[in-house]
């Protein structure tokens, strides 16, 4: 099932996430991601993997927003 923010799919939203999704999109070869992994890390609402799906996990961790779009 989706769980967004958990990029690294462990089961909790941290910035392990946050870091693995950065590496996703700096295209690190060495990364190993699952395709949920890929799923969860499409967190902002926005159709497509950015750099605001990286900073609305953040803001997530901070407590400024209280959820992850789905």
């Amino acid at each position: 099932p989706k769980m967004p923010g958990d990029v690294n799919t462990d089961g909790v939203v941290k910035i392990d996430d946050v870091v693995m999704l950065n590496r996703l999109l700096g295209e690190d070869s060495t990364l190993r991601i699952t395709p949920q992994g890929i799923i969860n890390a499409e967190c902002d609402g926005v159709d497509g993997l950015s750099a605001d799906d990286a900073t609305t996990i953040l803001k997530y961790l901070a407590k400024i927003i209280d959820s992850l779009s789905a």
